[in-house]
């Protein structure tokens, strides 16, 4: 597995450095760098947001899109495993999503839907094999995955109170759960708050880096600045 650093921990005191001073006080790419810059200027926290310390790994990364369990489409997790070992993938990265909490989400429910309990339970029984295929993952915490909590905050409960991802999920140890993790100098995150019809293209030229988005179902393929 690969090894991360707490970014804000690493740059303690390098707030006035330029991205050039910060990337060769890291020992990172100045790539990196920039995605550092552009996610704590974005208020990502030490916990959120993870850069990979070495430049390089020479990871075959694949991207399993938003799953929103228990609703996944039923051939997905084969299509994933087949072209995955097809493809040599060493590093597993779920786009965000995982969950899809469609009883407890702030849009209008279908009335006849499951309730939130039967929800989750489904959606861990159908995660399992993924859980099990799968073990070690980076994971970006998706709109969806975050319902929970925020619910709690707008109930105006403490999160102290609250389980983890890993708790909640039932997902093994060796998933990481965070709002945006770099690869390669890559910036992996689920795209929250990113619309239109290019929402990708338009993250990449804000952060000034090469992306990986889920989030925005109807705008999905590649696209070169």
């Amino acid at each position: 597995m690969r090894y991360y650093l707490d970014v804000p921990e690493a740059v303690l005191g390098l707030k006035n450095k330029t991205r050039v001073g910060i990337a060769e006080a890291l020992g990172v790419s100045v790539n990196q760098s920039r995605t550092w810059v552009y996610l704590m200027r974005n208020g990502q926290t030490d916990e959120q947001c993870r850069i990979e310390e070495s430049e390089g790994s020479g990871e075959t990364v694949g991207i399993v899109g938003d799953l929103h369990a228990p609703f996944t489409h039923p051939r997905y997790f084969d299509f994933i495993r087949e072209t995955f070992t097809r493809k040599g993938v060493t590093w597993v990265h779920f786009a965000g999503d995982i969950f899809d909490n469609h009883a407890i989400s702030y849009h209008e429910q279908v009335p006849d839907g499951l309730s939130a309990g039967p929800e989750l339970e489904q959606a861990r029984d159908m995660l399992e094999k993924w859980y099990r295929v799968f073990p070690h993952a980076s994971v970006s915490i998706g709109n969806h995955d975050a319902l929970p909590w925020r619910k709690a905050q707008t109930a105006g409960m403490s999160g102290a109170v609250l389980k983890t991802h890993r708790e909640m999920y039932g997902c093994p140890i060796g998933w990481r759960w965070e709002d945006s993790t770099v690869i390669d100098g890559v910036l992996y995150t689920h795209g929250t708050g990113n619309g239109g019809i290019h929402p990708a293209y338009n993250l990449a030229k804000k952060s000034m880096n090469s992306v990986v988005i889920g989030h925005a179902h109807s705008a999905g393929g590649v696209k070169y600045l």
